[in-house]
């Protein structure tokens, strides 16, 4: 088409049929050097028309980005209790395997696959830690070899993890093999280390399901996902003082960025940072499955209890 020929409706009503099925931010990509090139032809010498025809054209309009749920300690907690026979109160219904898979899933940042594919012999207890190799492709119920970055990791394990991880392997044969194919056709002689309540592999999907159950039964407003204990496990090391690029390799990120954005701004950075400018803050009595900052001591550091208010309130000293 002749470029003096395109009008103003002409464009407008293009971008409209670009618009359904696609996000704001892939029309205007592909608008975008369209409205350059006839931009050029406005500067040319001497200029090839005397208007653009993309003058005016509305565009859809970015979407606020909505901010990603994290599970915290407070939550799982929540979740993984479960209400005696007849008692009233309120858990998560979570049955003992998932309540072990997620114990460990959130003291271990593993991407979902990874937890659902991991073999016995990837732990080592001895020395805490554990080879990510091992992932479960559920699109073609198979276990793949290697991680997404194609790189196996060693990652540390806390004894909460290691306690978790015994409990679920406790009474098993270990070489007995996972008899799920393997995608390069190797031979699998070791077990998988979590399994559902009926002894098959934990599922991505399963296990996102079975989460967003247990939310709606412990009247948690929130439904996470198996990313949200993910991004727990970020948020709660960098709270406890972890530098960012340790947490970049224990999650298998090959850029900060991505890690950045498993992170979130909590209660407990927003006191550790108020005792790194010194300002005075309020103290409160904090449980053992409270997530504290980088040094728990650092939010009475440099304060007094107010006696006066029965410890309720602190003042610079």
């Amino acid at each position: 088409m002749p470029l003096n020929e395109i009008e103003q409706p002409d464009v407008q009503e293009w971008v409209s049929e670009l618009t359904p099925g696609r996000r704001w931010n892939t029309v205007r990509t592909i608008y975008s050097p369209f409205r350059i090139s006839m931009n050029a032809t406005i500067k040319q010498k001497p200029p090839l028309l005397t208007a653009s025809p993309c003058v005016g054209v509305e565009l859809p309009k970015p979407k606020r980005r909505t901010r990603k749920r994290q599970l915290s300690g407070t939550d799982e907690e929540v979740l993984s209790r479960r209400p005696g026979p007849g008692g009233d109160v309120v858990g998560g219904h979570l049955h003992e395997r998932y309540a072990r898979a997620l114990r460990f899933h959130r003291r271990t940042g593993l991407r979902p696959g990874e937890l659902a594919g991991m073999h016995a012999d990837q732990l080592d207890f001895e020395r805490k830690e554990v080879t990510v190799s091992n992932v479960y492709i559920a699109s073609r119920a198979v276990i793949r070899p290697y991680p997404k970055d194609e790189e196996d990791r060693v990652i540390p394990l806390l004894d909460e993890a290691i306690e978790a991880a015994r409990e679920a392997l406790a009474g098993r044969d270990l070489t007995a093999g996972c008899g799920i194919p393997y995608s390069d056709g190797s031979k699998c002689n070791s077990v998988l280390v979590f399994l559902s309540p009926r002894g098959a592999v934990v599922s991505p999907a399963n296990y996102k399901g079975v989460l967003r159950r247990a939310c709606q039964k412990a009247n948690i407003p929130h439904l996470v996902s198996p990313y949200a204990v993910r991004r727990g496990f970020a948020t709660w090391a960098k709270d406890r003082g972890v530098d960012p690029f340790t947490i970049q390799v224990i999650m298998g990120h090959s850029r900060l960025d991505q890690t950045a954005d498993y992170v979130q701004f909590t209660e407990a950075a927003r006191l550790q940072f108020l005792a790194a400018m010194k300002d005075p803050m309020n103290l409160r009595a904090m449980g053992p499955n409270d997530d504290l900052g980088a040094n728990p001591g650092a939010e009475t550091a440099g304060t007094t209890l107010d006696s006066a208010a029965n410890g309720g309130h602190s003042t610079t000293a």
